[in-house]
Formats: structure tokens, C-alpha cells, sequence
């Protein structure tokens, strides 16, 4: 598959144990080098796996626009 531009999103639930916040990325490729991407801890506390990934998607797509 030759993909001109793509896009992916993920989290880390509750990696930290302190704090207990999880970690979201994103990332852009064009042509299969990279443009753009951040790593950033979630300013909120969140009490489910699919919550975390759902604002990690978000996120993402908010930076695409």
C-alpha cells in the first residue's frame, strides 16, 4: 500500500504512578517521513482505557485541522 499521508494517535494509561495522568501522542508522515508529532501528558485524571484513547484521538485530529 503506498500511502501519500498518515496519521496516528495513542496513549499511555495511567503511566505515571504518582500522578496517575496518561501520556497521549500523535504523529504525521508525508511520503513516509515524519512532519509533525507531540508527546504530552493528559491534564486530567481518566478513569477509563478507551476515554484516554478517545482524547487521544481527539487530540490529533484537532492538530490536523
Amino acid at each position: 500500500m503506498n500511502q501519500i499521508f498518515a496519521r496516528a494517535s495513542n496513549t499511555s494509561f495511567r503511566d505515571d504512578p504518582v500522578n496517575r495522568e496518561s501520556i497521549k501522542g500523535y504523529l504525521f508522515t508525508l511520503f513516509r517521513g515524519l512532519i509533525n508529532w507531540q508527546l504530552t501528558k493528559q491534564k486530567s485524571v481518566i478513569k477509563l482505557s478507551m476515554e484516554a484513547e478517545l482524547l487521544a484521538l481527539l487530540h490529533a485530529a484537532t492538530k490536523l485541522i
